[in-house]
């Protein structure tokens, strides 16, 4: 038998319809590897158990937020809870103890609103780029609402086409 006709190590994988789960592999933390060996352990299932019964609880939980708050709600709230990651980490100060940060917010949120209704209208227009600290509160607030998920549909690029040989 000649090396590429040699038996290949471990199990060998099984066809696609006589397949019950497919292998998933990733990298994680030491840290993360120890919770989930030891939560594993305590609820008496292998690592691999562990992992998919975590995964299929997250995405259970995402799908019943979203079936209690209804799609635009959902997808509002979850871009409000990326801007305020922003806004916090920029003000290093958290929303509920600093009022500047929670007027950001408080118009983040009415941004992020109006920019959800304009996505399902197509309602262009521009949003602001630069210096943070050259901003008003409300291009603040657009900037925010943009990076948490939700920027205005952006406006139409015009090209100007000439004949300048």
């Amino acid at each position: 038998m000649t090396s590429s006709e040699a038996r290949k190590r471990g199990g060998q994988p099984k066809p696609a319809e006589e397949r019950k789960r497919n292998n998933l592999t990733f990298r994680a933390r030491d840290e993360l590897r120890d919770r989930i060996r030891k939560c594993a352990e305590a609820s008496g299932r292998s690592v691999s158990e562990e992992i998919e019964h975590r995964l299929e609880l997250s995405l259970a939980q995402s799908d019943q937020m979203r079936f209690d708050l209804g799609e635009d709600v959902f997808r509002i709230a979850r871009a409000m809870a990326g801007s305020l990651t922003h806004i916090e980490m920029w003000r290093e100060k958290n929303w509920i103890e600093d009022d500047e940060s929670f007027s950001v917010f408080q118009e983040t949120t009415r941004e992020l609103i109006r920019n959800y209704r304009d996505q399902i209208l197509k309602n262009r227009r521009a949003f602001p780029r630069g210096d943070m600290s050259k901003m008003s509160s409300e291009e603040l607030a657009q900037y925010f609402a943009a990076l948490g998920g939700l920027a205005p549909p952006r406006p139409r690029v015009e090209l100007i086409v000439t004949d300048d040989d």
